[in-house]
């Protein structure tokens, strides 16, 4: 009778322990589709923008001439002549800073 128990009680236990770790993977499973989602709705809503816009958003192949990744430095003249054009230009990444030395001239750390 004490073997039945036993048994009863690992099975519970066990049973306990793959339940919380389906829940927990139904939960990952839900947060990675969520995330997923979030981003292709991002996608979407630049998509739109830049097609509204007109925007430059090829830019980045231009200075790595084709190729996937560019590994030597971008110089500021590259940029500049990329961006400085009567269009809107998407930039997606991090400036560390502006500074603005009078109303047409400005550089971007």
């Amino acid at each position: 009778m004490k073997k039945i128990i036993w048994i009863i009680v690992a099975l519970v236990i066990g049973g306990y322990f793959v339940n919380s770790y389906l829940e927990n993977e139904a939960k990952r499973d839900a947060e990675r589709a969520e995330a997923k989602r979030v981003k292709q709705t991002i996608k979407s809503a630049v998509a739109e923008m830049v097609s509204r816009t007109g925007a430059v958003d090829d830019w980045e192949s231009s200075l790595s001439k084709g190729e996937k990744f560019r590994l030597s430095p971008i110089f500021t003249v590259e940029l500049e002549k990329l961006w400085l054009e009567n269009q809107p230009i998407l930039f997606i990444g991090n400036i560390k800073e502006i500074a603005t030395y009078n109303e047409s001239h400005y550089s971007v750390d």
